[in-house]
């Protein structure tokens, strides 16, 4: 890095309510001496680096410390990185979570469901991408109002607040934010913290966070309690494991994965259902239910047959 806007050395970084900290605190670099007016040897340059960076961070720290920001690990030197996916996913872990304290969102067998009294019913499965980030727009959105955006600049990085805080704060109380190149008031660019919208993230990490299903939430059964109501008025549609156990409640069940798709009466490509059931096995183990190839090939495509019975739970039989 190199020095550029002096007004930098003016700022301090002012530590607020750690209650409200949604990014781990930054590792600020302790000056070791002044640099001097004049730079004459390498040592020098990289101190000057090193203060020059520190002071960045804490200004990033300053716009965000009460923010989820996307890339906050990455620390990139231009402003231009958007993160990693486990950065991404971590932060919708996270907000996922603060959801889940007003009582909207919980787990049930494993998967995310979200409580809605104005939807029917009430309580549903969030399964795929889309469904995952219309709701997640639309929750936040209630929960902290809408983006709002300011094309100012204070100081060395575009940020979501001046000296005054409260009155200045032109995220409104949006959470979520990247550090990006941002236009200046004065028409140029510089490093600065700008609002990330929950459908900025991509299909390919709401997917890896949906399939991973590691939520910072309470129980379905729970959050039924919370509000008063009994299981089976708001009960769910069965999961996929559940309806495989219905299919064998007359005995074994035969055929292949194309023929379980149809029989499941299941929208979207076949692979998608491949891949489910790969996801589910350890709900199939708890109930009892054991998938395995026949060793058979039937039908025009030779396709594989597949049983899927039924057997004590917890037997460890299931086939990859």
């Amino acid at each position: 890095m190199v020095a550029g806007n002096d007004s930098i050395s003016q700022t301090t970084l002012v530590i607020r309510d750690d209650s409200k900290r949604r990014n781990p605190a930054p590792v600020l670099y302790k000056a070791r001496y002044q640099v001097p007016g004049v730079i004459s040897n390498t040592a020098d340059y990289n101190e000057m680096a090193r203060q020059y960076e520190s002071r960045w961070k804490a200004h990033v720290e300053a716009a965000c410390w009460d923010r989820y920001l996307v890339n906050y690990d990455s620390w990139c030197t231009e402003a231009e990185d958007e993160g990693s996916t486990a950065e991404h996913i971590k932060v919708l872990r996270a907000i996922v979570g603060e959801l889940g304290e007003q009582g909207w969102l919980a787990v049930y067998q494993r998967e995310l469901v979200e409580h809605n009294p104005a939807f029917e019913p009430p309580t549903n499965r969030i399964s795929t991408t889309e469904a995952f980030r219309e709701m997640l727009d639309r929750r936040m959105t209630e929960l902290w109002g809408p983006i709002t955006q300011c094309r100012e600049t204070e100081g060395f990085v575009f940020t979501d607040r001046d000296e005054d805080y409260e009155n200045a704060h032109p995220f409104g109380r949006w959470p979520l934010g990247i550090l990006d190149r941002c236009p200046t008031s004065y028409g140029s660019w510089g490093n600065g913290v700008r609002p990330f919208s929950p459908r900025d993230f991509s299909n390919e990490e709401i997917r890896e966070a949906l399939l991973a299903r590691r939520w910072p939430l309470r129980s379905y059964e729970a959050l039924l309690r919370a509000h008063g109501a009994e299981q089976e008025q708001l009960a769910l549609p069965p999961g996929l494991a559940d309806q495989l156990a219905t299919l064998t409640r007359g005995g074994d069940w035969l055929g292949t994965i194309s023929d379980l798709h149809q029989a499941l009466k299941r929208a979207g490509h076949v692979m998608a259902l491949v891949h489910e059931l790969t996801e589910i096995r350890p709900d199939l183990l708890a109930l009892g239910v054991v998938m395995e190839k026949t060793g058979r090939r039937i039908g025009r495509g030779r396709q594989q047959e597949w049983r899927i019975s039924s057997q004590p739970a917890n037997q460890p039989t299931i086939e990859s």
